[in-house]
């Protein structure tokens, strides 16, 4: 496929088998590898990382040692450029569409199992492992990167290429005159840091607080400034954009990260509530105006759930409470169960019982004229 004069570079990181010595430790060597597609001139760096801050710096030194930079670049999908790559979407990491804006170029990410995307940059990782590592055993980092700048300035971009049967040195002549312009100052970059999400769905960034959607609280994120703005990302998602804050001690608030956090399961129209409770208690409006004077704002949650009592008791424990409560003053829905329960438990009231009727024998009744004479 022709690629014309500042169209496109291709970039990928090449592991390699080799080991050496770098700050005390042995580390696998790695190669960051650099195409301009026209010109086939490439760049060559050895690492020991595949990170952000090296794949940007990288670039960085790409870009100037071919004295401009491309329209567009295509990248592998490094967790560093592409945080998700999928059939109908992908997702760039926010950091490295940062740095494409501030270097002027388009990122395109390289179709998976579709070599012919970066057809030019794989050949150039071939080329690499099968000339410029053929035969080396290096033992430091120093030592690597001192033989790969060799082996690109007089061995890669000097050669005839199979391809375009010109030298790359030659081609990138006529190609620099198309590339844009080298920015002025360099991409200031800042590290991702890890933070876990406190429970009340923030994290901090210096002395100020940044919400995350209400799904975060206790997950482990990675935060990292951009510009002059802070994202968070979970895994192959950025969860949080926010402006940052100046001061000390402020909280960053968007609305859409709490949505579903306080959905109420009722009608919380305080005038609905109250004309539906008394539908189903028309006589304990004291009990309702009550509730409404004392709960205020909270009235509507209480009034809700005393009716939603009429699924654990009958009508007649309910209202049995209702008239217990508003004669003690306590118009909340906890003080009416407490007494949905207690009248529930009470021996049902006793049958009552007919009077008893005594039966006495008869007494012949006489005549109190006998006693006179005793009285006299």
């Amino acid at each position: 496929m022709f690629t014309g004069p500042g169209e496109q570079a291709q970039a990928d990181f090449l592991e390699s088998r080799h080991y050496v010595e770098h700050e005390g430790r042995r580390r696998r060597l790695c190669a960051f590898i650099y195409v301009l597609g026209y010109s086939r001139w490439s760049y060559l760096e050895f690492t020991v990382s595949e990170s952000q801050a090296m794949l940007f710096g990288a670039l960085e030194r790409a870009f100037r040692e071919s004295g401009g930079v491309p329209a567009a670049l295509v990248i592998d999908n490094l967790k560093a450029a592409v945080l998700r790559h999928g059939r109908d979407e992908i997702v760039f990491n926010p950091a490295f569409l940062a740095f494409a804006e501030h270097w002027g170029f388009e990122p395109l990410a390289a179709a998976h199992g579709q070599g012919q995307t970066k057809r030019k940059v794989e050949s150039g990782v071939k080329y690499v492992k099968k000339n410029c590592l053929a035969g080396q055993e290096p033992v430091t980092l120093n030592e690597a990167q001192g033989h790969g700048r060799w082996w690109r300035d007089t061995v890669c971009n000097v050669r005839v290429h199979g391809t375009v049967h010109e030298r790359p040195v030659d081609r990138l002549e006529r190609e620099r005159e198309q590339l844009r312009p080298l920015v002025g100052s360099p991409f200031i970059y800042r590290p991702q840091m890890q933070r876990r999400v406190y429970l009340d769905f923030t994290v901090r960034w210096k002395d100020n607080f940044y919400e995350v959607p209400m799904a975060y609280p206790g997950k482990l994120v990675h935060r990292q400034q951009i510009g002059d703005s802070l994202s968070v990302v979970n895994g192959d998602h950025e969860i949080a954009r926010h402006r940052l804050l100046e001061g000390i001690g402020r909280t960053a608030h968007l609305p859409e990260h709490k949505e579903g956090l306080y959905r109420a399961s009722y009608p919380s129209h305080l005038p609905y509530q109250r004309e539906a409770l008394l539908r189903a208690f028309p006589e304990h409006e004291r009990f309702v105006e009550g509730c409404v004077t004392r709960l205020r704002g909270n009235a509507a949650y209480h009034l809700h759930n005393v009716r939603e009592l009429l699924g654990e008791w009958d009508k007649a424990t309910v209202e049995l409470a209702l008239e217990q409560v508003t004669q003690m003053g306590a118009y909340h829905v906890r003080a009416v169960r407490q007494a949905c329960r207690r009248a529930a438990a009470l021996p049902p009231p006793a049958a009552v019982q007919p009077a008893r009727v005594l039966h006495l024998p008869e007494v012949e009744q006489r005549s109190l004229e006998v006693y006179a004479a005793h009285v006299r």
